[in-house]
Formats: structure tokens, sequence, C-alpha cells
């Protein structure tokens, strides 16, 4: 029995992609250049669709294309990934630690501005005396 292959439109449509993602993600390194049939259409085999999935899921996780490449090409060269993985999920978790601090320091604001916007009278033909007068160090 001859293995599974797919064409592009039928790749995509199973893993619920765009065909031009899939070109895109082979001009940059993330999926081989597949065979073409002799009508030149590309040929993409078992082994393709797996990576596919494995990038769909990666970037599910909220890795980049960038990082992505990085654990593929560790495999490629025989190293198993997960060390360079926990690296980057480290990086990651500092990053979201870092997002989820500045949003707790802008909802602050906001909640002070929301109290400060209560406090105004109304604006004399300034624009908004909320935001001209809100001290941003709040």
């Amino acid at each position: 029995m001859e293995p599974r292959t797919y064409r592009i439109g039928e790749l995509a449509r199973t893993l619920g992609l765009n065909p031009k993602t899939l070109r895109y993600y082979e001009s940059v390194g993330l999926l081989p250049r597949p065979a073409r049939s002799p009508s030149g259409y590309r040929i993409y085999t078992e082994a393709d669709a797996a990576r596919l999935r494995f990038v769909r899921k990666a970037k599910d996780l909220g890795l980049r294309l960038r990082e992505i490449r990085a654990l593929l090409q560790e495999t490629a060269r025989g190293k198993a990934p997960c060390r360079c993985l926990s690296q980057i999920v480290e990086e990651k978790r500092a990053e979201i630690a870092r997002q989820v601090e500045a949003l707790l320091d802008l909802d602050r604001k906001l909640a002070a501005l929301t109290q400060f916007i209560d406090a105004q009278a109304p604006a004399g033909g300034r624009i908004c005396p909320a935001i001209e007068d809100f001290p941003l160090e709040a």
C-alpha cells in the first residue's frame, strides 16, 4: 500500500489552513519543499501533515514562527528540541509577566482616571479637563 499523499488544497482543507499559508511556511523554512507531480502540483506526505500539525499547535501555544523554526532545526540536527523549548517557554512567561504588570498599571491609572472624571467640573471650552488635568503618575 502506497503512503498517503496530498495536493496543497487537500492538505490545507484537512488541517484547516489556507493554501497560501502552506506556501508561506515553505518559503520561510517551516515546511520542506515538497515533491512535484509530473504536472507540477505540490505533493505533500503524511510527514508534512504531521509537521504542519506541530507548527499549528506550537503557534496555538504562543510560539513565534522563528521559535518554531528553531525547534524544527534542532530536530533536523538530531537533537531533542525540548531543552530549546524550555528556554523559549521561560522567556515567553517572563514576557507575559511584564505585559500583565503593564496592564495592571494601566488598570490602576484608568481606575484613578474614573475617580478623577467624577470630580471634574464641566469642560468650559476645554476639550476634556479630565484628560488635560489628570496626573499620569497616579
